[in-house]
């Protein structure tokens, strides 16, 4: 291994360390942590403290159930959103994306990451019989979108 690898990883693992013990970071799951904590920090949702809950991530200030999920990859143009529960049933009210800066399907070269918000998703899938709904470019704009900097503040467009 080289010595610019060495340090990347030290300084890698030691900025994780700290995000576990600022609350950012709960899990093994970095990615997905994070994306759990804008929306927690952005949305006032208070997440679930199992981490383990079937089929939603936390609560709304109107108590309704959120699913979150999170995409950063540089390659790829979609998210599939899989079916969770029995049966064709949701468990969650609302949907919240949040891209990453690598994320291939970002659409505004400003904003540090992006937060698609679909409200009533699980009214929505319920008229869709797909089990598996597939996000690119395009149905992403089917949802409110935030787009946030690096300090996590809304930038105005």
């Amino acid at each position: 291994m080289k010595k610019k690898q060495i340090e990347a990883l030290n300084e890698f693992l030691g900025a994780v360390k700290e995000l576990r013990k600022c609350g950012v970071i709960r899990s093994e799951k970095y990615l997905g942590d994070i994306a759990e904590f804008i929306v927690q920090e952005k949305f006032s949702v208070k997440l679930c403290e199992n981490q383990r809950e079937k089929g939603y991530d936390g609560l709304d200030t109107k108590n309704k159930k959120v699913q979150i999920k999170s995409h950063n990859a540089p390659i790829g143009t979609n998210i599939q959103i899989g079916e969770v529960g029995e049966g064709n049933e949701r468990k969650y009210d609302d949907l919240y994306i949040v891209l990453g800066p690598e994320s291939l399907l970002k659409q505004c070269s400003r904003a540090v990451y992006e937060v698609y918000v679909f409200n009533d998703y699980k009214q929505e899938y319920s008229r869709n019989k797909k089990k598996i709904d597939s996000f690119g470019q395009k149905s992403l704009h089917r949802g409110k979108v935030i787009y946030l900097d690096e300090l996590l503040q809304i930038i105005p467009l």
